[in-house]
């Protein structure tokens, strides 16, 4: 199964335009011993809300990677759409 994003469509004067709407929940996660002088690591868990999926990461990259995969971060128009089995 083929993630589709959802589409509205509104008339603007004389244009119709098209919206997608595409979220993500993003938690950053720090766990500190009482004891420990040294910050601890960060790391995270992003959920793309509309399909649920969702991957841990440990660096921003792999969250960027993550999103770039339902939505055209770099500006190129392009999106790598997940496959759902």
């Amino acid at each position: 199964m083929t993630y589709e994003p959802p589409h509205t469509l509104t008339i603007q004067g004389a244009f119709m335009s098209e919206t997608a709407v595409t979220s993500f929940i993003i938690r950053f996660i720090q766990e500190q011993e009482l004891e420990q002088i040294e910050p601890a690591a960060w790391r995270g868990l992003i959920r793309h809300v509309q399909s649920s999926t969702e991957t841990r990461f440990s660096r921003i990259e792999e969250a960027l990677a993550f999103m770039s995969e339902y939505v055209d971060i770099g500006g190129c128009g392009e999106t790598a759409v997940r496959n759902e089995e």
